[in-house]
């Protein structure tokens, strides 16, 4: 009978220990979850002050330079200044990317509406962000894998498109999630497509390889004089966070 009574007091014991661990775990990752994203926010102050500020100094010096360059140098410093000027592009997404929240959907189509906004302050083509479907919440891991395939297909819409519009529409299915970037410029044909991707132009094996990771697959279709699509294709359930999304940016992004 005691050792009945000891076994019972045991599984008891076990049982109430069990009831209070997740409560008692998720209270304690708590404050790690905040000194990491605390650690973050920091990291990424530091880079805005010292290398993205240097940079939009250097950046300012060139356009200084250029205008007083004879006119047979100039088109050189300006291509120059265009490429730096897309470096400091970047890196002001990749710090906005270590500034979101781990919690928050909304944040990640924001920063792709943003990125395109800058991408297109600096183009004669006009932006667009179009939403359609309900949408739904991404693991934390996969909206940082979505932000890097979407912003070097920005990059190469708005650097060898010569496109007029240049769009990105993001569709939530039943099955899954396409996100497309797509631009009505000059396209390629079919032979230079495959032979782009084959050599890894414009970045495509790298976006290629996030959508692999994401269990999905990126579809690339152009052609001559009607632009070319790039759609990231990934199911629904391995990013699917759990939890639906209602809020979003109404005054810039069109939801259809």
């Amino acid at each position: 009978m005691w050792l009945l009574g000891s076994g019972a007091t045991l599984v008891f014991a076990r049982w109430n220990l069990n009831r209070l661990r997740p409560g008692c775990t998720e209270q304690g990752n708590l404050p790690l979850e905040d000194e990491r994203r605390a650690e973050r926010k920091r990291i990424a102050r530091e880079l805005h002050d010292t290398l993205l500020q240097g940079l939009q100094g250097i950046l300012l010096e060139i356009e200084v330079l250029s205008s007083r360059l004879p006119e047979e140098e100039r088109e050189r410093a300006t291509t120059i200044e265009k490429k730096l000027r897309h470096i400091v592009v970047d890196g002001r997404n990749a710090i906005n990317a270590l500034r979101l929240p781990d919690d928050d959907e909304k944040d990640w189509v924001a920063t792709t509406l943003e990125m395109g906004e800058r991408a297109a302050s600096d183009s004669k083509a006009k932006f667009t962000l179009k939403i359609k479907g309900s949408p739904w919440k991404l693991r934390p891991k996969v909206r940082v894998e979505v932000l890097a395939v979407v912003r070097e297909g920005l990059r190469n819409a708005f650097e060898h498109s010569l496109a007029k519009n240049i769009s990105v529409v993001v569709i939530y299915a039943k099955r899954g999630l396409k996100i497309s970037i797509q631009d009505n410029g000059i396209g390629v044909s079919e032979q230079r497509l495959e032979l782009c991707q084959k050599e890894g132009h414009w970045g495509i094996a790298g976006m290629r390889e996030r959508a692999e990771k994401l269990g999905g697959r990126l579809i690339i279709k152009s052609r001559l004089s009607r632009g070319t699509t790039a759609s990231l294709v990934m199911p629904r359930e391995p990013v699917l966070m759990g939890h639906r999304l209602t809020c979003m940016p109404e005054a810039t992004v069109a939801i259809e």
